[in-house]
């Protein structure tokens, strides 16, 4: 069975707040990154609420357990949380899903 992908950029508040954004489809595997700094976040199905693995421009990476990545009620999207380096005031994030 071919796979779903979905692709697209949200521009983030000015005062960021949790944001969701619906694909149509169970979301496997997600990767955003702020166009703005180069930060990127990566979420696999079956992680935990709010979590995701982050790098930043500057090359270190962490699993994050709060912050990330959590998905929508119904599996159908997706929340980026409020970690500061993701979802940063007034910033430009691309996103692809594949379900």
């Amino acid at each position: 069975m071919p796979a779903n992908i979905a692709t697209g950029s949200e521009t983030m508040a000015a005062t960021p707040v949790a944001t969701q954004i619906d694909v149509g489809f169970d979301i496997k595997w997600l990767r955003i990154v702020n166009a703005d700094s180069g930060d990127s976040l990566e979420f696999f199905q079956d992680q935990s609420a709010a979590a995701g693995y982050k790098r930043v421009a500057a090359g270190t990476g962490a699993v994050i357990s709060s912050g990330g990545i959590t998905i929508a009620d119904g599996n159908r999207g997706f929340i980026i949380g409020l970690d500061s380096d993701i979802n940063a005031a007034s910033e430009v994030l691309f996103w692809v899903a594949i379900g």
